[in-house]
């Protein structure tokens, strides 16, 4: 038996639980539109790019998993990439990560995100106030942490590896 039979599904667990959270973000922010912080077209915007950009990510990487016969998510995140699938795996990601980055440092990215940001953390939503570099120093710290961290784990520590079959990931 598999150690976690669920695994297979492990991208759509993902997209569920953003989801939820961005409608939860987007209540939460209506706060902030009745304190005249954030406009309607505002928080509409963001949420429905949110929506869009989270699916396609994590639907891509799905659909990567489901076509290469991997059961276990992270053998398609092993550094280095492992076959075609581990490669096209790596290449979402850091698509993802680079699209999310250039959105937050070019045109208003980051001065919406700021502006929403209250409603993406805890407490008060109207008490809490976040700069545009504020924001843009936290997400690209979390970026370059997430993905730095993981290659430098993988390389470090290879027992961390999830055992994989290489014909699967090939």
């Amino acid at each position: 038996m598999e150690q976690f039979p669920l695994a297979t599904f492990a991208w759509l667990f993902v997209l569920a639980i953003i989801l939820l959270n961005i409608g939860i973000a987007h209540w939460r922010a209506k706060a902030l539109i009745a304190s005249g912080r954030l406009s309607v077209d505002e928080l509409n915007d963001f949420t429905r790019g949110a929506v869009v950009a989270s699916s396609t990510y994590c639907l891509l990487l799905a659909a990567i998993q489901f076509a290469s016969h991997v059961r276990d998510p992270f053998c398609l995140t092993q550094f280095p990439p492992k076959g075609p699938f581990g490669a096209a795996t790596w290449v979402v990601m850091a698509g993802g990560m680079v699209l999310l980055l250039k959105w937050l440092w070019q045109g208003r990215g980051a001065d919406v995100l700021a502006r929403i940001a209250p409603a993406l953390t805890r407490g008060s939503v109207t008490a809490r106030f976040f700069t545009p570099r504020q924001v843009k120093l936290f997400v690209t710290a979390i970026v370059a942490l997430a993905i730095v961290g993981s290659v430098a784990m993988q390389l470090a520590v290879p027992g961390l590896n999830p055992v994989c079959r290489d014909a699967a990931a090939a």
